[in-house]
C-alpha cells in the first residue's frame, strides 16, 4: 500500500547519535535532527589536538567521538530531551566545542589551587548554545563523586533571558531556584547544606 509506515519509531528513542558518513567526510546528530544540524567533531579532546594533523573529518569523528570515554560521558551527562517553542520534543546533544569547554571547566575545578586557578571565561557569540553548556557542565558536576556538591549560580543582567536559562536550567535535574535580587534571600540559599560543603 501507498503512504504505508514501517517500523516502530519509538525503537529509536533510545539512541545516542546517528552518524552519516561519505568517502573521508563524517558528521552526527541526533534522531531529531535536521539537516542544518548534524555537525563535525573537530576534537581529539581530552586527549591533545596535535593528534588531529592529517585526520580527515571521518578519522576525527571516530578517533574524537567515538572515544569509549567520550563517548560514555556524553551519554551520561550530555544528551538531552527538551522541548522547542510550539514544536515537537527533540533530542540534543552537545557540540564538540560545548563538550571541549565544560569538560575543561571540571577539570579547573579539580585541579585548580586557588581561585584564579579554578576560574575563568568561556567565550560564545550568539547562538553558539551557552545555556545548553551551562547545563552539560551542571550535569558533568552531578555525575561526578567529587564535584557533586557545588551549587551553580547563572547570573543574568537581561530580563529576557531568565525565561530561557530557567527553562533549560530544568535540563540539569535537582532543584532550580529563582531570585530576582540579590540580598538575603539568595545569601541563605548559598549557605552550605548538611548534604555537604555546598561549594560555590
Amino acid at each position: 500500500m501507498a503512504g504505508l509506515n514501517e517500523g516502530e519509531p519509538r525503537l529509536f528513542h533510545s539512541s545516542l547519535l546517528l552518524i552519516r558518513s561519505s568517502g573521508t567526510h563524517a558528521d552526527y546528530g541526533t534522531l531529531t535532527s535536521g539537516e542544518e544540524h548534524f555537525y563535525a567533531w573537530k576534537t581529539l579532546h581530552p586527549q591533545d589536538d596535535a593528534g588531529l594533523q592529517g585526520m580527515n573529518a571521518q578519522q576525527q569523528l571516530i578517533a574524537g567521538l567515538l572515544d569509549r570515554h567520550t563517548l560514555l560521558q556524553i551519554l551520561r551527562t550530555s544528551a538531552v530531551f527538551m522541548d522547542t517553542d510550539g514544536g515537537p520534543r527533540i533530542k540534543v546533544m552537545c557540540r564538540y566545542q560545548q563538550f571541549r569547554a565544560a569538560h575543561k571547566i571540571a577539570q579547573r575545578l579539580r585541579t585548580g589551587a586557588t581561585a584564579m586557578e579554578r576560574s575563568g571565561v568561556v567565550w560564545h557569540i550568539q547562538g553558539s548554545g551557552k545555556s545548553l553548556t551551562i547545563v552539560f557542565l551542571a550535569r558533568m558536576l552531578r555525575a561526578s563523586t567529587d564535584l557533586n556538591d557545588y551549587k551553580i549560580i547563572l547570573v543574568n543582567d537581561r530580563t529576557d533571558l531568565e525565561d530561557q536559562l530557567g527553562n533549560t536550567a530544568t535540563l540539569i535535574g535537582g532543584r532550580v531556584g529563582h531570585f530576582r535580587a540579590i540580598n538575603y534571600q539568595l545569601s541563605s540559599c548559598l549557605r552550605p547544606s548538611h548534604k555537604g560543603q555546598g561549594r560555590i
